[in-house]
């Protein structure tokens, strides 16, 4: 039997030493493992209040199984992305690309729904298992963890509490491997909602510092991000690029991250954020919003 690296994953980071994502407490037959870089894509086709959010990241460990889960607001489809979706984007906002490898894998779906949790959806893609669940109570939804073999702290009760009292989604996804350091293919998971978010939140235990965070926004206008989906608390990151996307641009994107073009924005203007200071205090999500002139 394998190995199994459990986490919960709120967003992940470009950090050598800093474990962002909300992780399981090990067991005896359980490994750490650690984020070796992440970037985000947001697409945002406003006209039909679709997001588009595609992750890309690398994990080093000593092999098993890595999980996380990633909250959307509704349920969610996913598929299999280009592997060069982000050099893409790096060449079209003139950024430099580190050495950062494929999307995390996460949790099995294993022992069915129970309770007050619902199995929504399963499927295999890019080498994942995923998941999507729903649950009527926290409780119900750590007795279901704790069936599939997950250990839950208080802190990351209090992150599954969060989401379960929104009456969200959580896609639970899981990547096995034997290599040290591992990645599989990026992923698209499109969803309804009202305005374009990016999971952020980290419980307390996952705090750190010396970590980065990289998102590329493509809308048609510009957008900032702000924490919290009510509020107007301010985000660290920082606009390093903001530009009109050329139509030949913007149908490589679609190509790469397998749309159809109508469903790129029209118009589109494609920023690039950098947070230096993710994992610290993030006690929600980022939300988009117009740049007001």
């Amino acid at each position: 039997m394998n190995p199994r690296i459990p986490l919960f994953c709120a967003a992940l980071t470009y950090s050598g030493s800093t474990n962002a994502c909300m992780t399981f407490e090990p067991g005896a037959n359980r490994l750490a493992s650690q984020f070796r870089g992440q970037r985000d894509l947001i697409v945002w086709d406003e006209a039909r209040h679709k997001e588009h959010f595609i992750r890309y990241a690398k994990f080093k460990g000593d092999g098993g199984v890595v999980d996380f889960v990633a909250p959307t607001p509704s349920i969610p489809t996913i598929a299999e992305v280009d592997e060069n979706t982000f050099n893409l984007l790096a060449n079209i906002t003139r950024s430099w690309v580190n050495s950062i490898g494929g999307s995390a894998g996460g949790m099995a779906g294993g022992g069915g729904g129970g309770g007050g949790v619902i199995v929504e959806r399963e499927s295999v893609i890019g080498g994942y298992r995923a998941t999507t669940l729903r649950a009527s109570s926290t409780s119900d939804l750590q007795q279901w963890l704790q069936q599939n073999s997950y250990q839950i702290s208080p802190d990351r009760r209090e992150w599954l509490e969060f989401y379960v009292r929104k009456g969200w989604f959580l896609t639970a996804f899981r990547l096995e491997s034997k290599s040290a350091e591992f990645a599989a293919s990026a992923i698209r998971m499109t969803f309804a909602t009202t305005q374009p978010f990016c999971p952020y939140y980290v419980p307390k235990s996952n705090w750190g510092s010396g970590a980065a965070l990289e998102v590329f926004f493509v809308g048609s206008q510009q957008y900032t991000g702000r924490i919290g989906e009510f509020s107007r608390r301010p985000w660290a990151g920082k606009a390093v690029f903001n530009e009109a996307l050329r139509p030949e641009e913007s149908r490589k994107i679609a190509k790469a991250i397998k749309i159809s073009g109508n469903e790129m924005p029209q118009d589109a203007i494609i920023s690039r954020f950098v947070d230096n200071s993710f994992a610290r205090g993030a006690t929600d999500d980022l939300f988009f919003s117009e740049v007001r002139r």
